[in-house]
């Protein structure tokens, strides 16, 4: 019933606050029905005529002088035209925010919102802040509304050298360049790829050092491999172990996990702040506080490891010393080169009780003791690495050196060579996704 009362109704009470009515710029203001503030109906609004003749105009006990501007106060601008006071109310825009959250700054007219609501929060009057659904925007409360501006990185294009990544920090906009992580492969019957990307293919059947920190043993990662079908010659990976952080880590080929010499019962597993175990469809993935990841498909016996750049010049073992050198990666334990493939691996075996009547591996081809139509269906089935369907992972991937693992595999297979053919293809087709090329290779007749 009261016009000059608005009311309100928050969190199940009713708040109401009067409406204060701003001075009428008029010498007769009148209050239309229904309203609360009265307001002017002459043509031409006149507070105070001194004559018909002057020009200056006395309001508010002060003389003004035709022409000039002033403000009476914080709602009104008025103007002296030769002696009439003419005046513009400013007219204030609706607020959103409950009455009992509006608030009057000294010196202005129109009510503000105490503070501004945006995703989820509360923030206070000039309070800065980051999106958190876009770093790139940066949002500001003033006068109860948010207003947000979009940050432009300097380089648009980050361009990075061979060894360094892009990469951007949670909660910065613009990305940079890092030393890229790099990785090693264990795969196939099997084959290494060093994380200076050196393709090493070594047969043995004995408990070897994958890799490990050789300059202050933060981690070590050791690996088994058994024969492939009772043949000696031919062997796979089966068994990894992983020490980190004074516990051992043992995972099988049936993905059972052993945590210093005691199974693990179920999956996920945090050990804080070192490690964490997860399993996805047919990977299991270990996590660790270094930095260090290792990711282990069973089905397939590929492993892979991960390591930051902070290992850098500080690694040894078949995955060699991540210097950016691969030609150096065949290096022994007393420093010096290996003449081959066949004396660097022997030479990483893990000695200890149980491995010491493991005979040495020796040089062993598999397409040297087969017919020349299976070594040719061999090379046959490995050219899909070649062809087309790989064709935008050549050029940051090269294909030669899984093209080479492909043929030695298939030929080693015997019977079932489409598995063996897919497990190289799988092997090449992630490292063309690190890379940042994902490639849709399987099909109705392709693995």
């Amino acid at each position: 019933d009261n016009p000059c009362r608005r009311c309100s109704c928050y969190e199940g009470n009713v708040l109401c606050r009067d409406t204060r009515c701003p001075v009428p710029d008029c010498a007769k203001p009148e209050t239309p029905s229904g309203e609360c503030c009265p307001k002017c109906t002459e043509a031409v609004p006149s507070i105070h005529k001194c004559c018909g003749s002057c020009e200056n105009c006395f309001y508010l006990n002060q003389t003004w002088s035709n022409g000039h501007r002033f403000q009476p106060n914080a709602c009104q601008d008025c103007v002296c035209i030769n002696g009439n006071i003419q005046c513009v109310t400013k007219a204030c825009r609706p607020l959103s925010c409950p009455l009992n959250q509006q608030v009057h700054s000294p010196g202005s007219c129109c009510p503000r919102c105490a503070n501004c609501s945006a995703v989820g929060y509360l923030f206070a009057e000039d309070e800065t802040w980051i999106s958190p659904m876009d770093s790139c925007l940066k949002c500001q409360c003033h006068n109860g509304v948010v207003t947000c501006g979009r940050t432009r990185c300097i380089v648009p294009m980050l361009m990075c050298n061979s060894d360094e990544a892009p990469s951007v920090t949670p909660g910065e906009c613009c990305p940079h360049c890092i030393p890229r992580p790099a990785s090693c492969v264990a795969f196939g019957d099997p084959h290494y790829q060093t994380f200076d990307g050196r393709m090493i293919h070594f047969q043995g059947t004995c408990r070897y050092l994958l890799t490990a920190d050789c300059s202050r043993a933060a981690f070590r990662v050791e690996v088994e491999n058994r024969n492939i079908g009772g043949d000696a010659r031919v062997s796979w990976t089966d068994r990894v172990h992983m020490t980190v952080a004074h516990h051992r880590i043992t995972v099988d080929g049936f993905y059972n996990v052993m945590l210093n010499g005691t199974q693990v019962p179920h999956l996920p597993l945090l050990i804080k702040p070192y490690i964490f175990i997860d399993k996805s469809a047919n990977t299991l993935l270990i996590n660790t506080h270094l930095g260090v990841r290792l990711s282990w498909n069973a089905l397939q016996h590929h492993l892979q490891v991960e390591v930051p750049s902070s290992f850098k010049k500080k690694l040894c073992g078949l995955c060699g010393n991540f210097n950016n050198l691969p030609q150096d990666d065949l290096r022994l334990r007393n420093s010096r080169i290996a003449r081959s493939d066949i004396q660097f691996g022997n030479n990483w075996k893990v000695l200890g009780r149980e491995m010491q009547s493991c005979p040495d591996a020796t040089p062993y081809n598999p397409c040297d003791g087969i017919s020349y139509r299976k070594r040719k269906r061999a090379n046959n089935a490995c050219k899909v690495i070649n062809s087309d369907l790989f064709a935008q992972c050549h050029q940051v991937v090269s294909p030669a050196m899984y093209f080479s693992a492909c043929v030695h595999d298939v030929c080693a297979c015997g019977g079932n060579e489409d598995y063996c053919l897919c497990d190289v293809l799988e092997t090449y087709a992630a490292q063309c996704r690190r890379a940042g090329v994902v490639v849709r290779w399987r099909s109705s007749t392709l693995c």
